[in-house]
């Protein structure tokens, strides 16, 4: 297969709208990422940002085959606290 493979405009257009969504706008306002991947060897080892609304550190964990419909979080309660819901 070539690196410059072409595709039509309408295949390619399809791939933009499912990389930004609602979904994906909403999880970038609330100040976090989103992991896309397979496989997540050590949840306790990935990288928690800020999460204010919440009142933790947190990431969205994302299976990549199913794009957006099978997401879970990490979020890191603080010590002795709570988080809002």
């Amino acid at each position: 297969m070539g690196r410059d493979a072409l595709v039509n405009d309408k295949l390619a257009a399809k791939f933009v709208t499912e990389k930004e969504s609602p979904y994906t706008r909403w999880v970038a306002a609330e100040g976090l990422d989103i992991i896309a991947a397979h496989y997540v060897p050590d949840l306790r080892t990935v990288e928690l940002k800020p999460w204010e609304r919440r009142g933790g550190r947190g990431v969205f964990i994302n299976h990549e085959a199913t794009r957006t419909s099978n997401d879970c979080y990490v979020c890191e309660i603080p010590a002795g606290g709570t988080l809002a819901p």
